[in-house]
């Protein structure tokens, strides 16, 4: 599953109009986001180590190439990603600016109708921890997998995810256990290991079981569905003792 942390996109330089290009943060460390994420110096260090290695670029996307959002995949390159004292430092260069679509992106990103960054990526195992007091982050992430860093129109964009794994909830496609697993415990629930398990293997491992054996086609079945997209907008457990 993967995750998305938005930011507001803090431009610091923009190159000639012709060029496309742009700079910024992807990430800024020590800055706790709207959904309780707090991302530390270094989370980076090893994803783009390795990455740098394969001959691996990052993925710049618009809207982290989702259709519903109006996204679009590969929109430019990202000829610099590096960790500094702020955080995620970027230098890119958005694609076609020999076209109508490109130069129209650009104009967006330099007016602010384009107005955040947002990265796509995957907690790394044991890669974070969790908040238990009053005023701690409810994440605090220090090793992450990057898998992409959007342009983005509204931060919000956080939510996308979740937003998706909804919408197939209502069709009648259901994550598997393991994925409404990873799913609890990452933004906006971030819930502990220990409830996100007791959550998925209760009722939702039996809805799963009936699907699975041709037992859940009914209508009342659909309706469970519907209710569980519906409470995942909102829902939280209370700690497990």
């Amino acid at each position: 599953m993967t995750d998305y942390l938005a930011a507001t996109l803090e431009i610091k330089s923009l190159g000639a109009d012709a060029s496309g290009e742009f700079e910024g943060y992807g990430a800024v460390f020590h800055t706790t986001d709207f959904v309780g994420d707090r991302i530390l110096p270094g989370a980076f260090a090893d994803s783009l180590a390795e990455r740098k290695a394969l001959g691996r670029q990052v993925p710049m996307h618009l809207n982290h190439g989702l259709p519903e959002l109006g996204g679009v995949r590969g929109v430019g390159v990202w000829r610099s990603m590096t960790e500094d004292e702020n955080g995620l430092r970027v230098v890119g260069k958005i694609s076609g600016m020999n076209t109508d679509a490109g130069r129209l992106l650009y104009e967006r990103v330099k007016d602010g109708a384009i107005g955040g960054l947002s990265i796509g990526f995957k907690v790394r195992g044991n890669g974070a921890t969790y908040g238990r007091n009053p005023g701690e982050p409810k994440r605090t992430i220090k090793s992450a997998a990057l898998g992409e860093v959007s342009l983005v129109d509204d931060p919000c964009n956080a939510f996308a995810r979740v937003d998706n794994i909804k919408s197939r909830l209502a069709s009648g496609d259901p994550p598997s256990l393991r994925e409404m697993e990873e799913l609890l415990r990452e933004a906006p629930f971030h819930l502990s290991r220990s409830q996100a398990v007791a959550f998925a293997g209760g009722g939702y491992r039996s809805l799963l079981t009936r699907e699975s054996r041709g037992e859940a086609k009914s209508l009342p079945t659909r309706a469970a569905l519907d209710d569980l997209a519906t409470t995942l907008n909102g829902f939280s457990l209370p700690s497990f003792r």
